[in-house]
Order: C-alpha cells, then sequence, then structure tokens
C-alpha cells in the first residue's frame, strides 16, 4: 500500500473541490494543507469540528467529507491489520474454512 498520501483519492477530491471553491490549487500552503487533512482522514478520520469546518470552507456537506475519505481510511486500516502476522495468519485460516464450507 502507498503510504505517500498525496496519492489518495481523498487528496484529489480536497483539491478537486478546492478548485471549484476557489482556492489556488497551485500554490504550496494548499498543497500542504491537503497533505495534512489527507494524512489525518485516512489515517484515524476527521473530529465532527475538522470535518465541519472543511465542509464550510469547501461548499459541501459534512457527510460529503465524510464519504469521501471513509472507504480508503478504512482499506489502509485492514491492510495495517493484516501486516500483523497474526492476524495475517487468522485471515488466512478464515478464508481456508470458507473455501471448504
Amino acid at each position: 500500500m502507498d503510504n505517500n498520501v498525496n496519492n489518495t483519492a481523498f487528496a484529489d477530491w480536497l483539491l478537486h473541490r478546492a478548485r471549484l471553491a476557489g482556492y489556488d490549487t497551485d500554490a504550496d500552503d494548499t498543497h500542504l494543507t491537503v497533505s495534512v487533512l489527507a494524512a489525518i482522514a485516512v489515517d484515524e478520520g476527521l473530529s465532527r469540528d475538522q470535518t465541519a469546518a472543511l465542509a464550510h470552507c469547501l461548499g459541501v456537506t459534512s457527510r460529503e467529507v465524510t464519504e469521501a475519505y471513509t472507504d480508503e481510511m478504512r482499506q489502509r486500516r485492514m491492510a495495517q491489520l493484516l501486516d500483523h502476522p497474526c492476524l495475517a495468519e487468522l485471515d488466512a485460516q478464515l478464508d481456508h474454512i470458507a473455501r471448504t464450507r
């Protein structure tokens, strides 16, 4: 899994929405902000206050912000869990059980 948050769908979504909201998406500070927000979102999720503030700035709903990163966050968490040797072994055993039923 690519750990570079600038290569995430949520970072792309943020840049797109920022562009639509009239922000200069070529500015270094915009890219830094997107990087920080994408890292927080896909690693641990955004707080209610962060989500509301971001939604307000981008002219979208809080729900749209949350939906934009939730799947990616879940995928990243699952990959992190499966990187743990015991959980990877458990996952393989469960897959084997499911195939033999």
